[in-house]
């Protein structure tokens, strides 16, 4: 069932999101920024009815047998996520079978199913309730009637956060995997470095997401509870968008490849050659993988190297998109994709195993997929969580990183680093 959301309760996603805060399993799919494809919707939900959660090799096949238990929801006018989560980076090796991967600290996935949730349309300004029964509708409703509980977000740390390499130390990183590029091993490799702090105990998650989508909006934020561990993502990346309805099949992804400070001009980053080169490496990488899994001849590049511009950096994007043989399912195109090509490197496989034995720490979600799954498996949509902070018990972790190709300037790309922190530097002091 599907009905619009009483004039009483809460009417936009920040209210609501606040509303519901200390809830289990809360999510906020959020789409801060508006950009040319998305952050038409908001998603919010609490309090999932089941749970799939694995770090197995049979992670993927066991996924398809959990969202097959959805395969015959209703489908309705309004998107409604029925299943929201995360796969990790690491669970890449289950697909690639890149066999010296650390091992993961976290779960490899956490998808977790909700009876009901908010969809808040912000083109046409209306609020929906989705809900698979009156009874799951009521629960939402009653929660979203009550006063919101109190939420600390100051301060967040009485500490900067600590990056675990030196500037030295990262720099000596590059320096090896341009060795390995002028050797002809790889041609480009995303190497990440990981920032850490112990958070006051007072700190509400919840708030301190607020904080961060308030002061660096993204078109993909999102917040997740999972239970054992809460993300909070600020990503600019779209991963994948799915849509294996047969009137309306489509399969998109949307590479980020090239980055300046906001601070310069965009043009720089349009003009430059070695941006340029990397970005249609990685774009060529994925055509590629949706070529595994589209009908032969549909694959196109409709927007190649578009600048997109954020709070702290400018981008550059392409859209690559096809259409999906009618024999594949949401499972057997992350198979093709996964990880995304934007954050592995080229090759794909050779470009993996190098961040394994070079970073020598599993990724965890970062650089992974985070989103939703709707209409009984036939629509889904996931970023890729860049920028995405990890908070388990009082410590927040997040990871950033950047493309290595043969002309790299090491110093310049560790400043990069430093500038793609800034939000998260920013929220937490």
């Amino acid at each position: 069932m599907q009905f619009r959301l009483p004039d009483s309760l809460p009417k936009t996603p920040s209210a609501a999101f606040d509303a519901l805060a200390g809830s289990n399993g809360l999510f906020w799919l959020d789409s801060g920024k508006a950009t040319a494809h998305h952050a038409r919707y908001h998603f919010i939900g609490c309090e999932p009815s089941s749970r799939f959660e694995s770090s197995d090799d049979a992670l993927f096949d066991d996924l398809r047998g959990f969202l097959s238990a959805f395969a015959h929801d209703a489908q309705t006018p309004v998107p409604a996520p029925r299943v929201v989560g995360y796969l990790s980076y690491d669970a890449g090796r289950f697909i690639e079978r890149i066999h010296n991967t650390p091992r993961p600290e976290l779960p490899d996935a956490v998808l977790m199913a909700y009876d009901a949730c908010l969809t808040f349309d912000m083109e046409e300004g209306c609020s929906w309730v989705s809900a698979v029964s009156q009874q799951a509708a009521d629960e939402l409703l009653h929660k979203l009637s009550q006063p919101p509980p109190p939420m600390t977000a100051l301060p967040a740390s009485g500490n900067p956060p600590h990056f675990e390499l030196t500037r030295e130390s990262y720099v000596e990183q590059i320096r090896t995997i341009q060795e390995l590029i002028a050797h002809g091993d790889v041609y480009q490799v995303n190497l990440s470095h990981r920032a850490s702090l112990k958070l006051n105990e007072s700190t509400s998650h919840g708030a301190l997401y607020q904080r961060l989508r308030n002061r660096h909006p993204a078109p993909f934020g999102a917040f997740l509870d999972t239970g054992k561990l809460t993300l909070l993502s600020n990503s600019p990346e779209a991963f994948l968008s799915v849509d294996l309805r047969p009137e309306s099949a489509s399969v998109s992804t949307w590479p980020l490849k090239g980055t300046r400070p906001v601070s310069a001009d965009p043009n720089e980053l349009m003009k430059d050659p070695k941006e340029r080169a990397e970005h249609v490496m990685i774009v060529d990488l994925e055509r590629n993988d949706l070529g595994r899994i589209a009908v032969p001849g549909s694959i196109h590049v409709p927007e190649l190297l578009q600048v997109v511009s954020h709070s702290t950096v400018h981008h550059l994007e392409s859209r690559v998109e096809g259409k999906p043989k009618a024999t594949v399912d949401l499972v057997d195109i992350l198979r093709a994709t996964f990880p995304g090509g934007s954050i592995t490197g080229a090759p794909k496989i050779r470009a993996m195993e190098i961040i394994a034995e070079i970073e020598q720490a599993p990724r965890g979600p970062y650089c992974g997929a985070l989103g939703y799954v709707a209409h009984g498996g036939m629509q889904s949509h996931w970023s890729i969580p860049i920028r995405t902070a990890v908070i388990q018990e009082s410590e927040l972790s997040f990871r950033v990183g950047g493309g290595i190709v043969a002309d790299s300037n090491p110093q310049a790309e560790y400043r990069e680093t430093l500038v793609k922190a800034q939000a998260f530097l920013d929220v937490l002091r």
